[in-house]
């Protein structure tokens, strides 16, 4: 059956496919057309895998066909052979193997290399990864619901859903290893180019009979997917210069080779090195400065320990601190550029790298968009519905530095866009986001109003000048008194949240801490001075160290 809105989609990315590719600079498409070889032969592997897999799925959607029936029976025998031959332990290797080509770590390695090849400024290669990627999956997903083929019948236990030809499992590992190869074969000798191309071929090829041998595509599924996904990259192999007469050739004759992902540099900037540029980078992200995303990492554990009923095990735990970290520093770079204007007029920001032009606008952006591609890149290695609720909290990330130019409270837009990883960490072990959840979330968000406003009494002055608005001018001469309100509503609300678990008595310990503490801020910023304010914000994160041992240790007893 057609599926209309996936013919419109599929359009679309063409559509817009084709105007970036119009929009992008020539320079580089002059040399990779330069040799007539380079071209033809892509375009002829291409063409030839495309007629054969039109001639496959002719034969194997149409009965009436001569060869349908051999086809079938071609197909039903392997499927026989799988079954009568491997065995449970040989079955449950081939399971880790072919999730090599599963999606999530194909979409973790599309990302990661999408922002090498954007922090690169290597915009042309980062086209045609992005767009034949997405255009294969669409093309696959529209060609399942066109043909409508049934899953074979698995005998064993293993998840298999939709449509099965072809088989996405190996369209796409062909065209995510196969433009890796394209992409990283300029960098390398002729001896590692070689190794590598025979090594993500193996690879293809081991994800390819483990669907056969697990008996989740038939045979013709899989080897449609190959010529699918072998097409895209040789139309590929025309942008990203992958034909081996001309590299080799440039190699002969001692002139440099195009590289399709060449090192980032300081070529922008000649008078840096790029060492120094790598510390203009860290001072970007605050990262000598942790006290930023230490609050916001401790919550986030907090909920990740509720919603798993203890130690979440590692994985989720280096998820959730890595992923918390990238996208506060991704925060920073968002804010830095959105306030640049507006920093230079504040004596504590006016030193900042995008204020006083050591980084430029466009650089802080790509920082920024690696730093959330890894961060999305880790959040897919957990459930679906978590990498759903992460979309939100980016959005919402993206939106906050734009809110203080009118809204009168952005430090509670800020609270929305930071506490997601509460939310998240739920979705992430439970598939869910219950009532336990949004009590944490509403408390969090408490705990960010009243240290945010802490941190904006440290510039009311300058933000009244430039017209900045921040919690600590709404709220007047009544800061204080609000700063106290919300940390006691994030405390109660935090207490409410947890007791139906029914923690032992370290956490009760913690929670007597943190309100010692929450007492120790009234008394240093009671006098509003820029020291004291600011000395309160820095040490905010001991709250939420407090609140998470009293859990850890809770559930550890």
């Amino acid at each position: 059956m057609l599926d209309a809105w996936m013919l419109v989609l599929l359009a679309a990315w063409l559509l817009a496919g084709a105007l970036v590719w119009r929009w992008l600079p020539r320079r580089q498409a002059a040399v990779l057309y330069a040799a007539k070889r380079p071209v033809a032969m892509p375009l002829g592997v291409a063409a030839g895998c495309l007629l054969v897999f039109a001639m496959l799925a002719w034969v194997v959607v149409y009965p009436e066909h001569a060869g349908h029936a051999r086809l079938m029976a071609a197909d039903a025998g392997a499927q026989q052979w799988a079954q009568d031959h491997v065995s449970a332990p040989v079955r449950e290797l081939l399971h880790v193997l072919t999730a090599a080509g599963d999606v999530r770590w194909l979409a973790v390695m599309v990302l990661l290399v999408a922002g090498w090849l954007a922090l690169g400024a290597q915009w042309q290669a980062l086209w045609a990864w992005v767009f034949f990627i997405g255009l294969n999956g669409l093309a696959v997903r529209l060609l399942k619901n066109l043909l409508d083929r049934a899953r074979p019948e698995v005998l064993h236990e293993m998840l298999t859903s939709g449509a099965s030809f072809p088989s996405g499992h190996t369209s796409g590992a062909v065209v995510v290893y196969g433009l890796l190869w394209l992409a990283l074969r300029g960098r390398l000798s002729p001896t590692a180019s070689r190794a590598l191309a025979w090594g993500c071929a193996l690879l293809v090829a081991t994800i390819a009979l483990s669907r056969i041998l697990l008996q989740a595509h038939f045979a013709s599924d899989v080897l449609a997917g190959a010529l699918l996904g072998l097409a895209w990259c040789a139309l590929a192999a025309l942008v990203l210069g992958g034909a081996s007469a001309k590299i080799d050739k440039d190699r002969a004759q001692g002139r440099p080779v195009t590289l399709c992902l060449p090192p980032m540099s300081a070529a922008a900037h000649p008078s840096t090195s790029l060492s120094e540029r790598f510390a203009l980078y860290l001072d970007l992200i605050r990262f000598n400065r942790p006290a930023g995303w230490l609050v916001l990492v401790w919550p986030t554990l907090v909920a990740l320990w509720a919603a798993s009923g203890g130690f979440p095990g590692w994985h989720l735990v280096l998820v959730f601190v890595l992923g918390t970290f990238l996208m506060r520093s991704a925060g920073c770079c968002i804010n830095d550029i959105a306030d640049r204007k507006f920093d230079r007029h504040v004596k504590r920001t006016a030193q900042r790298p995008i204020t006083t032009g050591k980084i430029s606008v466009f650089e802080a952006a790509m920082v920024g968009l690696v730093l959330t591609l890894l961060s999305l890149a880790l959040v897919l290695t957990t459930r679906w519905e978590a990498v759903a609720w992460s979309v939100p909290a980016v959005l919402f990330t993206i939106l906050y530095p734009f809110t203080k130019r009118f809204f009168a409270m952005p430090q509670a837009f800020l609270g929305i866009a930071f506490n997601f990883g509460v939310l998240i960490a739920f979705a992430a072990v439970q598939g869910q986001v219950p009532l336990m959840a949004w009590l944490l979330w509403l408390a969090n968000m408490c705990m960010v109003l009243a240290y945010d406003t802490e941190y904006a009494m440290v510039d009311r002055d300058d933000d009244l000048k430039i017209g900045m608005k921040t919690s600590a001018i709404t709220l007047g001469r009544f800061d204080v008194a609000a700063i106290m309100a919300f940390f006691v509503v994030c405390l109660g609300l935090t207490v409410l949240a947890l007791a139906p678990l029914q923690l032992a008595w370290p956490w009760w310990l913690g929670v007597a801490v943190a309100a010692a503490q929450m007492l120790w801020h009234y008394s240093l910023i009671r006098q509003r001075t820029r020291e004291g304010c600011f000395t309160a914000f820095s040490k905010s994160h001991w709250i939420g160290v407090s609140l998470f041992a009293g859990v850890a240790l809770a559930f550890a007893m």
